[in-house]
């Protein structure tokens, strides 16, 4: 259920974030900007496995993991709608509120 939920609600993150950038980006350079979001994903994948190995080095379990994981991203999505009142905006269309 775990794996379900994080699956779903980082659809619910990542889908407005990438209407948000292909609408913004120039229809000449759309898959540059695409492909540069995806070496920024692959960056962060290798920076979360790290985060995960210091995590797991402190003694901390899965559930501690997920928590701390939770809370940044917490913190992202505040961010990113503090500074990007846009990404709310589409976020809510996309859910159809």
């Amino acid at each position: 259920m775990d794996i379900a939920l994080i699956g779903f609600f980082g659809g619910i993150f990542i889908v407005p974030l990438y209407t948000l950038v292909q609408s913004i980006a120039e229809k000449t350079h759309q898959s540059r900007v695409i492909a540069a979001n995806n070496i920024l994903n692959a960056l962060f994948m290798v920076m979360s496995a790290g985060f995960s190995m210091l995590v797991f080095s402190f003694g901390m379990n899965i559930p501690q993991l997920f928590l701390m994981t939770a809370l940044l991203n917490l913190l992202v999505v505040c961010g990113l709608c503090w500074h990007q009142p846009e990404y709310w905006r589409r976020m809510l269309q996309w859910l159809k509120f």
